[in-house]
């Protein structure tokens, strides 16, 4: 063989050997990674009966502020056996139900009209979706989605009582 040949074939050798050291140091780098990590010691939840009241949170959110608005506004007006129904978690119509009652077929236009300005005026302002009952009908309909609002005469809101259809529904 000749000298270069030789140098040539001891190089190779000296490859060889750093390349299988360097597969043992890459193997011996993975498999102590992939070694599984000590169990941690969690502390146990207290069940559901075990936890204080005072810890336990309403899962309803807060009643928005134009619902008040709007009691506000139809006593303001002389609405009478006003009622709000909360539907949350029982109907996926509405969140809330407010029933009232006017006297007249005019009490029942102001009663839907000031409702509509008071919450137009409101920050932030909020207009009906649909508003549905015409005067000669005597029941009125305003729809801001998450809220619904019916106004009878006394003689149609006893005959379509939404209080016994809905007496699943908490009175607010």
């Amino acid at each position: 063989m000749s000298a270069v040949a030789k140098k040539n074939a001891s190089k190779s050798a000296q490859t060889t050997a750093r390349k299988s050291t360097t597969k043992k140091t890459t193997t011996a780098k993975a498999a102590a990674v992939k070694r599984p990590a000590p169990a941690k010691k969690t502390a146990q939840k207290p069940l559901d009966d075990q936890q204080p009241a005072a810890k336990k949170v309403s899962k309803k959110p807060a009643k928005p502020a134009a619902l008040a608005l709007i009691k506000k506004t139809l006593k303001l007006k002389k609405g009478e056996d006003i009622k709000v129904l909360d539907l949350r978690g029982i109907s996926s119509v509405a969140d809330f139900l407010v029933l009232c009652t006017g006297r007249t077929i005019p009490h029942l236009d102001a009663l839907a009209n000031e409702t509509i300005k008071a919450l137009r005026a409101a920050t932030p302002a909020r207009a009906p979706h649909k508003r549905a009952g015409i005067r000669q009908s005597q029941w009125m309909v305003l729809d801001y989605v998450d809220i619904v609002v019916h106004l009878f005469t006394p003689e149609f809101r006893s005959y379509y009582a939404l209080e016994d259809l809905w007496k699943d529904a908490p009175t607010l």
